[in-house]
């Protein structure tokens, strides 16, 4: 009895271990296609997971790199921006200088270029960047390259010296008009306004004409450009007429000068 349900028990597990050997061998095929199925799905997601973070990576970069590029090219821009303003403000100051040469003042003067570095706004002064150490004087006068008379040298320190504008209140030098060759005096009156005076009773001084220096006895070198009769008043109980000047030199456009040296 013992012995039967022995060998019965050795041929159940027999015909169950044949019986799997059977599966195993019928159903490997589609277990291995599952198998494939499920690791090529996950193989494809991690490639592709892999490749979408790397291209976001490297377009992080890129725009870090080209933004980088931007901004030496702005500099790279900026610098050659700079260079050209420079090169054009360059061509304008040599264009005045032969301008100044064109109308003779090296050879009408002894020159020396200087530039404003400061004005005085409480009244008609200027400091240029010219000095003892540059030969500059009191009393020597200030022109443009237009040969406009601006002022005379007051003070001298060793690399500037100080300019009084002929419009300071107070000033006061020898003038022609132009053409009509009237004498008269200009004064200034401070705040860059200018006027003639002591112009004679009779004459005839037309609007718009030129007023210019009357010569070294007048305080200044003759012939410097002062500006245009732009008012006259004529009063019978004045012995003298009178007339305001519009000044031809204008303070702030003044970026090169001429300090004439005796």
């Amino acid at each position: 009895m013992i012995f039967k349900t022995g060998k019965n028990q050795k041929i159940f597990w027999s015909v169950v271990a044949i019986f799997i050997i059977l599966i195993f061998v019928f159903l490997q095929q589609p277990i291995r296609s599952v198998f494939y199925s499920i690791s090529g799905s996950l193989e494809s997601w991690c490639w592709e997971k892999g490749q979408s973070d790397s291209s976001f990576w490297a377009g992080f970069f890129n725009a870090a790199h080209l933004k980088i590029q931007n901004q030496n090219l702005k500099q790279e821009n900026q610098a050659l921006l700079s260079n050209l303003l420079d090169f054009k403000e360059l061509q304008e100051e040599n264009q005045r200088l032969r301008n100044a040469l064109g109308l003779g003042l090296a050879e009408e003067f002894n020159l020396k270029e200087a530039a404003i570095l400061t004005e005085d706004t409480t009244r008609d002064y200027a400091v240029i960047d010219k000095g003892k150490e540059d030969g500059i004087s009191e009393g020597m006068a200030v022109i443009t390259y237009e040969k406009v008379l601006i002022g005379k040298v007051v003070e001298v320190y060793r690399n500037a010296c100080q300019v009084r504008l002929i419009t300071d209140f107070g000033t006061k030098f020898g003038v022609r008009v132009a053409d009509t060759n009237v004498p008269a005096l200009a004064k200034g009156q401070g705040n860059k306004n200018l006027i003639l005076d002591l112009i004679p009773k009779d004459a005839d001084v037309p609007i718009g004409a030129f007023v210019s220096t009357s010569g070294p006895e007048g305080g200044y070198p003759a012939g410097l450009l002062i500006g245009t009769v732009s008012e006259t008043s004529n009063a019978d109980a004045e012995p003298f007429q009178k007339a305001r000047i519009d000044n031809f030199f204008k303070i702030q456009d003044a970026d090169l000068l001429f300090v004439i040296i005796d």
